[in-house]
């Protein structure tokens, strides 16, 4: 089982709960790819415990990623009590693309714990619920079917959610569209060199997770962007 994460020490802890629930239990390891304070916790704390099943990694290479996660039954990833609700951790969406069951700690309003009950890819608890988090790990590592059915509902929402095709149409129909057709506006008012620069909106697109910045320029400085050749658009993710 491997869960690749960078952690706060409360949340760290529940890792350490359930290496020591799984401890003995053979040819499971409960593996943590992260570095700093946390990490460095991690590997105290696996040997005050003597947990030979808690293994604290340093980050691996990009291009190894894919296998890194290949190697897991099932996927961990947590996200703190106080996390705004669309904070969703990329890996989250790296775990659905690798086909893998997930456990996922999170507020349940969150959209990272929305996105795993559309899924169907996995089990997800309020965070600092210990015990249900630990169940559901063992749950899952008890049944094998379950897993694999998780893990292919997972690959399935990845393949029909971030296809590039659908999303690249989504985000050119997003900035082609008037400011005030946006469904959910926070505007955003920024001052440059003396002058009023682009009036800004967050756009969250809920289906993908994906969340976006577009900003709309002035009539004046889009003119002087249009006689430069330049876009009059800017996307930031």
């Amino acid at each position: 089982m491997t869960g690749v994460q960078t952690c706060a020490l409360p949340i760290s802890a529940q890792l350490v709960t359930l290496a020591e629930t799984l401890k003995g239990k053979r040819n499971t390891r409960v593996v943590v790819i992260s570095e700093g304070p946390s990490a460095e916790w991690l590997k105290t704390s696996a040997k005050e415990k003597s947990l030979d099943n808690l293994m604290v990694l340093p980050f691996q290479p990009y291009a190894q990623y894919p296998d890194v996660l290949a190697t897991a039954d099932v996927l961990v990833a947590m996200i703190e009590n106080d996390s705004g609700e669309y904070s969703v951790p990329s890996k989250l969406l790296s775990y659905l693309s690798a086909g893998r069951s997930i456990v996922l700690s999170a507020p349940e309003e969150n959209l990272a714990a929305e996105i795993i009950e559309r899924s169907g890819a996995g089990i997800s608890g309020r965070p600092g619920d210990t015990v249900a988090f630990v169940t559901s790990v063992e749950r899952l590592l008890a049944d094998a079917s379950m897993r694999q059915e998780l893990g292919r509902k997972a690959r399935a929402y990845a393949e029909n959610t971030f296809d590039i095709r659908r999303i690249g149409q989504r985000f050119d129909a997003l900035l082609k569209w008037p400011a005030p057709r946006f469904g959910r506006k926070t505007w955003l008012h920024n001052h440059f060199r003396g002058r009023s620069l682009p009036t800004g909106l967050w756009h969250h697109d809920r289906e993908t997770g994906v969340r976006a910045m577009a900003m709309r320029r002035s009539e004046e400085h889009t003119s002087e962007l249009q006689s430069r050749g330049l876009i009059s658009y800017s996307v930031f993710c």
